[in-house]
């Protein structure tokens, strides 16, 4: 389902001339990155992010972002920025409060985080950290992530 969503933003910014989507991130980049983060955080990322990230290595559209995979994490850092989850996750993590979570993304006025000792998937209001809706799943999160984008 979100693989729609996202064509339906693909094909908006498309129009604009603007790209919100990045080529996806090899697997052989992935997987070292994955140990990178655990070893960082503390939490694996969900197995469900992997699949977006091999689809596109982070999403930027209308204020809304989802990480991707650190640009110093490829051989040859690609020509495009992306807001990497490490380096993201150690900008919120100067806040204690903060490590509760692994931060995957952003709103304007929302933060999308897995908290890490329920396993929940969450939006949480930037900058209070008060809870404003939970998800099932990353998948979930993720979608709520790309309808916000569209507004």
């Amino acid at each position: 389902m979100w693989k729609d969503k996202l064509k339906k933003v693909q094909d908006i910014s498309s129009k604009f001339s603007v790209s919100c989507t990045r080529p996806g991130a090899p697997m052989e980049v992935i997987k070292p990155w994955l140990t990178r983060v655990q070893e960082i955080t503390g939490v694996m990322p969900p197995n469900e992010l992997t699949d977006v990230l091999l689809h596109t290595n982070g999403f930027e559209w209308n204020g809304h972002i989802l990480y991707g995979v650190d640009r110093d994490s490829f051989p040859t850092p690609p020509e495009y920025s992306v807001y990497g989850l490490i380096e993201q996750n150690e900008i919120w993590y100067e806040v204690e409060e903060q490590k509760a979570y692994l931060f995957l993304g952003e709103g304007n006025i929302s933060w999308y985080v897995y908290e890490i000792a329920t396993g929940r998937y969450l939006e949480l209001d930037n900058p209070s950290g008060r809870e404003v809706g939970a998800f099932s799943s990353f998948s979930e999160m993720f979608e709520k992530l790309l309808d916000d984008s569209l507004q």
